[in-house]
């Protein structure tokens, strides 16, 4: 990995061409960016960490706010992000180069999920995919929960992604049911932080062994203490992971 002024670039051999699928960029959204000029920072580190399109996934609460109301903050949040990188694009001499911008949610699991409203189910999804990011309960998941994914999946064709799965590491003891869905097509992201902290790296990796992790995502929600860090895949995996399965991980288009 080539060094530029303390980050880390993934060069042409690794994964060069990344999809960030978690992200809270958006600005004045969630507890994710708190403006404009933070989400450009944070745009223009992931870019320079090989990131080329990221999904914009503020969070969803479905028992805070009608996804109406929802998709309207994020309508309007994202045209003033735009607007901003416009006027930096203006201002610049030099050509700006960032990551291009797919609109998404982190949706809050509630037991109504799968009974949601075709057009509000399709607004929530990554761009014009079928693919739903889901945050579960952090308690142990219960029947209801996992009907309720089947309904969206097998009635609704939805293509859930469970957020975050380390968070839930300590909750998965059986995961018979679990390992079925991803048979069935779920897929499952996992954050970067979780391959290198020392309470979650082991069953990380366990998991990665396992098949069962399909995007590393970043999560980022600021530059401090939850930043873009896709740049740190390549060295916290190469001595266990080989390249292919690297680009794999990172580079699942949901456009496609």
């Amino acid at each position: 990995m080539e060094n530029t002024g303390g980050i880390s670039i993934i060069t042409e051999n690794t994964a060069m061409r990344m999809i960030d699928w978690h992200t809270h960029i958006l600005p004045s959204m969630d507890d994710g960016s708190k403006n404009v000029e933070e989400s450009a920072d944070m745009l223009k580190r992931s870019f320079d960490a090989g990131v080329m399109s990221v999904v914009l996934t503020p969070h969803f609460y479905p028992h805070r706010e009608h996804p109406e109301s929802f998709l309207k903050r994020r309508s309007r949040s994202m045209q003033k992000l735009n607007t901003h990188l416009k006027e930096i694009e203006n201002e610049t001499v030099a050509p700006t180069s960032l990551p291009a911008l797919i609109p998404g949610a982190e949706v809050y699991f509630f037991h109504e999920l799968a009974a949601m409203e075709e057009g509000w189910i399709k607004e929530l999804c990554i761009g014009k995919s079928k693919y739903l990011m889901i945050e579960l309960p952090l308690a142990p998941w219960s029947d209801e929960i996992y009907r309720t994914i089947e309904v969206l999946m097998f009635d609704r064709k939805i293509i859930p992604v469970i957020a975050h799965i380390d968070r839930y590491f300590h909750l998965t003891k059986d995961i018979s049911r679990l390992k079925e869905l991803v048979r069935e097509g779920m897929l499952i992201q996992m954050n970067v932080e979780a391959l290198s902290s020392f309470f979650s790296r082991r069953k990380a990796f366990k998991w990665l062994d396992a098949g069962l992790v399909h995007i590393l995502a970043s999560d980022c929600h600021d530059l401090s203490k939850r930043m873009p860090n896709m740049d740190r895949i390549y060295e916290l995996l190469k001595a266990r992971i080989d390249d292919s399965t690297i680009k794999e991980l990172t580079t699942l288009d949901p456009m496609q």
